[in-house]
This record gives C-alpha cells, structure tokens and sequence, in this order.
C-alpha cells in the first residue's frame, strides 16, 4: 500500500474500529463519545456526563432524515431515512418491501493523508493513511462541491 508501513497495517488489522480513534489521538484531537449533549456555552461543552472545557467545538450529529418523514407510516433505515423503493410501493398503493443495508464508506482526510474506513453488518474495514486517498478525497469534494460554488 502507497504511504503505509507494513506495522501500521498490522496494527490495523487487529484494531479495526478503534484505528480511526488512535490516528485522532496521534494527532492531538480529543473525542468523548457515547453521552448526549445538553448544551454547549463559549468555554464548554456539557454532556449527560461530563463538562468538557473548549477553545473550539466540532460536532457530528446521528443522521435523522427529514421531518417530513415522521408523519408517515413508512419504514426506516437507522438513520431515519425511507427507501425511495418505499416510498414508490406506498404511490402505488402496495405495502412496503424493502429491506435498509446500513454500510458506510468514508474517505476521512487528515490534511495531507487520507483514511478509509468501511462498514457493513457484517464487516469492518479500516485502511491506513496514504497520500493518494487525500487526493482522492481532494478530487471527490471538488467535483462535489462544484455545483454549490456558483
């Protein structure tokens, strides 16, 4: 693998979930996981659990699909999303069918490296940094992010 050393492969062969979290703490960045938020003031964040002092707060909230979605008996994915198959069987006036698979493909850039990580029910996968996956995400947020810069 481009940019990988053959112990940190290793290494994340045997730790799969946790490798994402030991490359943020390599990096200096602080995660608390697993509590929810109550609120958030200038200096601090406090959770169910704890009041954590901050200079600067970064948040990714659970996906929870769209509002619209609650006042409908459709069926949902995890994340609170309907399938588009779904919601065409509900049109037609047919029952629901169709079945979520919940899985995640990320490519997570860490300025000059790149990260992928996988997850499926039925396996995870976590490749180490490379140079060649930054460019990739590079490339993939560029042509994304095209139509939203006019």
């Amino acid at each position: 693998m481009v940019g990988a050393d053959r112990h940190e492969v290793q290494r994340c062969v045997m730790c799969r979930e946790t490798c994402l979290l030991a490359q943020m703490k390599k990096r200096g960045i602080e995660t608390h996981l697993g509590a929810k938020p109550i609120r958030i003031e200038a200096d601090k964040v406090i959770t169910e659990r704890e009041e954590i002092p901050a200079d600067l707060v970064l948040m990714m909230l659970g996906l929870t699909g769209p509002l619209w979605l609650d006042n409908t008996e459709l069926p949902r994915s995890s994340g609170g999303f309907a399938a588009v198959a779904n919601i065409l069987n509900v049109i037609k006036g047919e029952a629901p069918s169709h079945n979520f698979k919940a899985e995640l493909i990320c490519i997570v850039d860490t300025l000059d490296t790149g990260i992928v990580v996988y997850r499926s029910e039925k396996q995870s996968v976590f490749l180490p940094t490379s140079k060649l996956r930054h460019w990739a995400k590079r490339a993939f947020e560029g042509l994304y992010l095209k139509a939203y810069r006019k």
